[in-house]
């Protein structure tokens, strides 16, 4: 079981946001251009999350696309918390989504 425990209770990005920010992060032709604004909004709401939910039940959830990016705007962002993919879940673990993100 991951970490110890039985359920997670993921902040989960929504698929169209997520369509978005791949299209506007990872850019067109390799361009990265990351909004500032729409990482601040998503910082945010993560902050808001990981503020009610227990660390070792936390993490956002999305897909392997993104994932590298997101973990790396949260660390240099200074939140510590894990950014999975839903394949990196193992079929055991119960997950539980506290709420859907759209920034």
């Amino acid at each position: 079981r991951r970490r110890g425990i039985d359920r997670l209770e993921p902040l989960v990005l929504d698929p169209e946001c997520e369509r978005e920010l791949i299209v506007d992060w990872l850019g067109r032709d390799g361009e990265r251009a990351i909004d500032p604004q729409r990482a601040l909004a998503l910082r945010e709401r993560i902050e808001a999350y990981a503020a009610v939910v227990a660390r070792e039940r936390a993490a956002l959830l999305c897909g392997s696309t993104l994932r590298a990016t997101l973990a790396g705007i949260l660390a240099h962002s200074g939140l510590r918390m894990e950014v999975l993919s839903y394949a990196e879940l193992p079929p055991e673990l119960a997950v539980a989504p506290h709420a859907l993100v759209a920034v």
